[in-house]
């Protein structure tokens, strides 16, 4: 099967309640997206209409059920219809045999491809579903569970049980139905769990302030999750940048190769892609949060008129590089790669906390912050995902970015020998369509990086891993 990548990711208690990584963002001024909540639910204003009082209401759970309702349909929709497209490619001419049907081969790629998709997906509703009081304890791992568990009875086992008959793959049209029906079938079962989940009477007895120990409203718990959850994201990315970058950007010696800086700066590509995938899912549960994910592309890619601005993610790696036509007299080390990019991610990352800040109403002390942790090594973020999909035993390890040691990010990294890299296409591909469908268009990097004296290769990140059968 031929694919085509934008370029080329047992219950657990996920830890992002009350990590102490990120204790300096708190919330401590009435955000902006809350003064759409002004009142009581009785009535425009409140009691009494207009003239209502002038402080906002908290979120109810009926909101938040028609939020995360409308998320999960979103995220079905895009699924299917991702999943939909892969099968008009599976039945493609160049992917079927001599009995007019799709090669082992073309199946194994569509298996893998449709598994990054659903990879992608447990990404982002889990990161929404993480936002809630409690969740963690039964309902994200539930989640998880159901589309990605090694039985049967999750989606990831059904479709693969589908797949692995003859009969399941005997038409188009047949699989098409069959696999629209798992689908549907499983968010629908996880939509009521979310449901009912929202409904539990102790749901706003949950909201804690892990700092105090003291019950919050609904809304400012929400805000300060979705503060931590994005400082994870970034802390693990930019973490993650500088020994990846010194297995493939340097050899042994020390000495620069510039034949894999168009590949790593690909790999990077997809990482933002990924983060910015999350932080669009992660904003869009809150309420009046459009103004600000519209600022979300300036803030990873840049604008695509008028040139490229600086202070964004992805000029915090374009940066660091050497640039000239001439023989190199200085030669590039790990240490200036690893200053330049720092200094570069620090002011991109003050740049989006200067607009996504005041907006989750976070002021961190002492003017824009990054939180503890960011650049030190050893320092680990954790993720929305816990150990049994960030090991070795699901997609070795893609969800914690191929890490041997530590919490990577997912996707990025050194994927092992053998693997079928049609999951990071499938993987990238989706987050690309989500993306796009929200203004958000990261960069395909086809032409060299100019460098001191040294030519430029190719190359592209991918992911690994299969659905069960």
């Amino acid at each position: 099967m031929s694919a085509k990548p934008r370029s080329n990711r047992n219950a657990f208690r996920p830890s992002i309640v009350g990590a102490s990584l990120e204790e300096r963002v708190v919330l401590s001024s009435i955000p902006s997206w809350m003064t759409i909540l002004r009142g009581s639910l009785g009535g425009p204003g409140g009691p009494g209409g207009p003239g209502g009082p002038s402080t906002p209401s908290d979120l109810t759970a009926r909101q938040l059920a028609t939020t995360y309702g409308q998320q999960f349909t979103a995220a079905q929709t895009a699924l299917r219809q991702y999943v939909n497209d892969q099968i008009a490619t599976l039945y493609g001419a160049g992917n079927l045999g001599p009995n007019g049907r799709p090669t082992q081969q073309a199946i194994d790629d569509f298996r893998n491809n449709v598994g990054g998709a659903l990879n992608a997906t447990a990404l982002g509703l889990s990161s929404q579903v993480a936002l809630l009081p409690g969740s963690a304890q039964s309902l994200l791992p539930a989640l998880q569970q159901s589309l990605m568990g090694d039985d049967l009875r999750s989606l990831t086992g059904r479709i693969g049980r589908q797949l692995g008959t003859p009969w399941g793959t005997s038409s188009p049209r047949l699989l098409q139905n069959s696999l629209d029906r798992l689908i549907n079938s499983n968010f629908a079962a996880n939509s009521r769990q979310v449901s009912a989940f929202l409904r539990s009477p102790g749901l706003a007895s949950q909201a804690i302030d892990p700092t105090t120990g003291l019950q919050v409203p609904l809304s400012q718990f929400l805000g300060n999750q979705a503060a931590l959850q994005l400082n994870n994201t970034f802390g693990t990315l930019a973490n993650s940048v500088g020994g990846i970058a010194q297995g493939t950007l340097f050899d042994p010696t020390g000495a620069f190769n510039a034949q894999g800086v168009e590949a790593f700066q690909q790999q990077y590509a997809n990482a933002l892609n990924t983060a910015a995938y999350q932080a669009n899912g992660i904003l869009s549960i809150l309420p009046n949060s459009s103004p600000i994910r519209s600022q979300l592309q300036s803030s990873f890619f840049g604008t695509r008129t008028g040139g490229t601005p600086t202070g964004n993610f992805f000029n915090a790696l374009t940066g660091v590089f050497p640039t000239g036509t001439g023989p190199s007299t200085t030669p590039f080390t790990m240490n200036e790669f690893i200053t330049g990019f720092q200094n570069g991610f620090t002011s991109a990352f003050q740049n989006f906390n200067g607009v996504v800040g005041p907006f989750l109403g976070t002021t961190p002390g002492g003017g824009t912050q990054l939180p503890t942790g960011f650049f030190q090594n050893g320092a680990t973020f954790p993720s929305v995902f816990g150990p049994q999909f960030t090991g070795g035993t699901f997609n070795s390890g893609f969800n914690n970015g191929f890490a041997t040691t530590g919490t990577g990010f997912p996707g990025f990294g050194t994927a092992p020998t053998g693997f079928n890299s049609a999951f990071g296409t499938g993987f990238n591909n989706f987050i690309g369509n989500a993306n796009g469908l929200g203004g958000i268009t990261g960069p395909i990097i086809t032409t060299p990086v100019p460098t001191t004296g040294i030519g430029i290769g190719t190359g592209t990140g991918t992911g690994t891993g299969v659905i069960g059968v």
